[in-house]
């Protein structure tokens, strides 16, 4: 369970709509008014590590 400003990604959506959230929020991070709420991943993972963690949070994910 997140416990700050990152969201809960168990709660993320299943299926293609989460897929595609969660590879932009992942290669690209997340910069809001200048703010840097997560680093670019893009250098850092591989295609097969990205989709290995994105299948590891869809075994944990829970319902709102």
């Amino acid at each position: 369970k997140s416990g700050g400003i990152a969201p809960d990604l168990r709660l993320l959506e299943l299926g293609a709509s989460g897929d595609e959230w969660f590879k932009e929020r992942v290669i690209n991070g997340a910069v809001r008014d200048g703010r840097v709420y997560m680093p670019k991943m893009a250098d850092y993972l591989s295609q097969e590590a990205l989709w290995a963690v994105r299948t590891y949070l869809e075994s944990v994910h829970v319902e709102e």
